[in-house]
């Protein structure tokens, strides 16, 4: 069985109240655009659905993003966009 990703854990079951960020191993290898997408497209749902601030979602994205090295795989440009998508495609959802 593969090792679990702290962060993904904590993307898909976070902890009551809060955003905390997880201590992240270093043997945890970058993930590509297509899984922080989802952490993304998770974190604007908590958004929506008003269990986190606005700002403290994007910076768990951007977070997940640099200790992954996302910045230096697909630019910080990409990065933007990816968390402004999964924001923005939310919003005309409703």
């Amino acid at each position: 069985m593969p090792k679990r990703d702290p962060l993904l854990t904590a993307c898909a079951y976070p902890s009551k109240g809060t955003l905390a960020m997880p201590d992240i191993a270093p043997e945890y290898p970058p993930h590509n655009s297509v899984s922080f997408r989802s952490v993304c497209e998770h974190r604007a749902r908590l958004y929506a659905s008003g269990n986190a601030n606005l700002q403290d979602a994007v910076d768990f994205c951007q977070r997940w993003a640099d200790a992954r090295g996302l910045p230096d795989l697909i630019g910080q440009d990409g990065v933007q966009d990816v968390m402004a998508r999964a924001f923005t495609e939310l919003r005309h959802d409703r």
